[in-house]
């Protein structure tokens, strides 16, 4: 059995029937996520942005600081 490799692509919603055709050529799976699945990381990164984090020595000073908000 061949390895797999999953790769994410970002491409132009108008050049994606392009990439689905070549997949379906060759017999590979694509998965669509739109802009409403956005992934992790890049949640994890805005949040950074924007100031979003919680400091804490340890989980109950975490617990504590997320229930006084």
């Amino acid at each position: 059995m061949e390895n797999i490799r999953t790769i994410t692509v970002e491409i132009p919603e108008s050049e994606y029937h392009l990439l689905a055709d070549l997949a379906k050529q060759h017999g590979w799976e694509t998965f669509d996520e739109t802009e409403s699945t956005t992934p992790s990381l890049r949640l994890a990164i805005e949040d950074i942005r924007n100031g979003r984090l919680i400091k804490a020595k340890n989980a109950d000073e975490m617990i504590r600081q997320i229930l006084e908000d």
